[in-house]
């Protein structure tokens, strides 16, 4: 949805904040990677997923959340008017953004059980 966002704002502005979203978007993807793989070794080893990667990968999700929101909120408003269209693809994303990031899973205030 991040790529998305991006793609669909660079069609109505160039801004500087989409090329650093942009960035933080391959990181963070690069990253999940990197856990996705660490998850399919341990299952393929019919190991357990310890407390501490289990806590290390959702810590990840709420920062990598936090981050797109921010990300997100800066760039949205230099969209302007055709941005805020009901009809507009990036307004669709935006919405859909942030109904998704209301789930319980992505707020930090929320502890592990």
């Amino acid at each position: 949805m991040a790529e998305h966002f991006i793609e669909k704002s660079l069609e109505i502005i160039q801004y500087q904040k989409q090329t650093n979203f942009d960035n933080f978007v391959i990181k963070s993807t690069s990253k999940t990677i990197e856990f996705a793989k660490t998850i399919e070794n341990l299952l393929t080893n019919n190991s357990p997923i310890s407390e501490e990667i289990e806590t290390e990968i959702h810590s990840f999700g709420i920062e990598t959340v936090e981050k797109i929101t921010q990300f997100i909120i800066e760039i949205y408003p230099q969209l302007g008017i055709k941005a805020s269209k009901i009809n507009e693809e990036i307004n669709q994303i935006f919405r859909d953004y942030f109904t998704a990031t209301q789930h319980r899973n992505f707020r930090q205030n929320i502890q592990l059980k």
